[in-house]
């Protein structure tokens, strides 16, 4: 094929990946119309799925190379790019989001919150937006994301708490993880593919962008947190000191999670690992 018509192409369908996303609700309203379990009521529900966007679109696109240039370029095509991140993420999300690790991570946060002052409610919700988030930079974007978005679910999302709540949390924490991953040279995508290259070691890091991110994450929460000070307040905390699992499983999570973090960069490690967990 081509390259400039391969370029055309994938240009176009990148473009109606992109008009799709803003139809997903559209396709959900057209599923309800159809009796629930029919072909229809899938089909919709399934194109209504934002998270399934850009693949179902990758995979026409792979449709269509195939169709024009045969499966060989498929295959090259598909050698020729690097999958270590999204499998990386897929595999750190499943490790963390088990009940072992959260219970830890619940256990860590609202033991913090205790040296907070005040409603039980409103310090976890601090801590967990402010130092969840920095675990970032020690067990890897993805795996903060998941747990603390999990804890969050947990403690406040089930509980009733206003839309407006709600939304102000979920951006608090895509930021919050974003710049929080700035204390080491290894935790965040960004940072790893310069850090190597221009020299920024764990110091530098933390002296040059990690304290701006901690201050900036916690000045923002503050801001929400007090925003939304009377609502959360009035939630009833939520278990933060139990621990029914045995110690030796825990522990067993904990080489789990490390071993997988500390191979990041190498699938064939990782996924190994993984298959064993």
């Amino acid at each position: 094929m081509n390259p400039g018509h391969l370029d055309l192409i994938a240009t176009i369908l990148f473009l109606v990946a992109v008009l799709h996303t803003f139809m997903v609700k559209k396709f959900q309203h057209m599923a309800s119309k159809y009796p629930e379990g029919t072909v229809g009521e899938n089909l919709f529900h399934l194109l209504g799925e934002v998270e399934v966007v850009f693949g179902i679109w990758a995979a026409i696109f792979l449709l269509f190379l195939f169709l024009y240039d045969g499966p060989a370029s498929v295959i090259t095509y598909m050698q020729d790019r690097n999958f270590t991140e999204p499998i990386f993420v897929f595999v750190i999300m499943a490790v963390c989001s088990t009940k072992p690790i959260l219970e830890l991570s619940n256990l860590l946060i609202g033991q913090a919150s205790r040296l907070l002052p005040g409603n039980r409610s409103f310090s976890f919700y601090i801590t967990a937006l402010t130092l969840g988030c920095w675990l970032g930079s020690f067990i890897t974007e993805p795996a903060a994301m998941t747990v603390v978005a999990l804890l969050l679910f947990k403690q406040f999302y089930t509980m009733g708490i206003s839309t407006n709540l709600k939304y102000a949390t979920l951006g608090l924490l895509f930021v919050n993880i974003s710049i929080s991953g700035t204390l080491t040279p290894f935790a965040a995508p960004p940072v790893l593919m310069v850090a190597g290259k221009w020299d920024w070691d764990l110091v530098f890091m933390a002296t040059n962008f990690g304290w701006k991110g901690m201050l900036a994450s916690s000045l923002s929460t503050l801001l929400i947190a007090f925003k939304f000070r009377k609502e959360i307040e009035a939630l009833k905390p939520g278990q933060q000191n139990e621990l029914n699992t045995p110690v030796w499983v825990y522990l067993t999570h904990l080489v789990f999670l490390f071993s997988v973090v500390g191979t990041a960069h190498y699938p064939e490690i990782f996924v190994g690992i993984f298959l064993f967990f």
